[in-house]
């Protein structure tokens, strides 16, 4: 398990210019998600569903920000879909089901780390800075960490405590 758990100082200017998808059928979760994006200097544009994500990611994004369950097309085949046309983008999972199961399923769908909802500015700021620092943005795949043979080894950004740890 990998968590951040930073001290240092975090510009959001260190954000400015990213170009971010964010893909959300909530029109409540996008306004909030596109203030923070705002506020961190980032350029995003907006999909409500996986197939208006596969559409708009013929064009030039840095990050993808994709909800796990949406009409039409959910983010979990959205993802799987991505990655067998060669994107090698990160994907943030946006979800609040923490449970194992869709944490492997997450994983073995090829997202690059997941965000629990609701959504914790300081922690998804840290989580894209963190994925910015280690892998340069528009290069980044499956992170090194998490290995094929350790299927039950997982990348969590979201900071602090999991939701498991949090209970004891």
């Amino acid at each position: 398990m990998y968590q951040i758990n930073s001290t240092e100082p975090r510009s959001p200017y260190e954000l400015s210019g990213i170009r971010i998808l964010v893909v959300e059928d909530n029109p409540i979760n996008t306004f909030a998600l596109g203030a923070y994006l705002k506020r961190w200097g980032c350029v995003f544009d907006v999909a409500s569903n996986g197939l208006e994500a596969l559409q708009k990611l013929d064009s030039s994004f840095d990050l993808v920000l994709m909800d796990i369950h949406m009409p039409e097309m959910d983010g979990l085949e959205a993802t799987r879909l991505l990655r067998l046309r060669g994107e090698i983008l990160p994907i943030i999972a946006l979800t609040a089901d923490c449970t194992l199961d869709v944490q492997l399923d997450l994983y073995e769908g090829g997202f690059s780390a997941v965000q629990y909802k609701p959504i914790q500015p300081k922690n998804l700021l840290d989580l894209i800075l963190h994925l910015r620092s280690h892998h340069p943005i528009g290069t980044l795949g499956i992170p090194d960490e998490i290995r094929p043979e350790q299927p039950a080894a997982r990348l969590y950004l979201g900071g602090g405590a999991t939701p498991a740890q949090a209970r004891f």
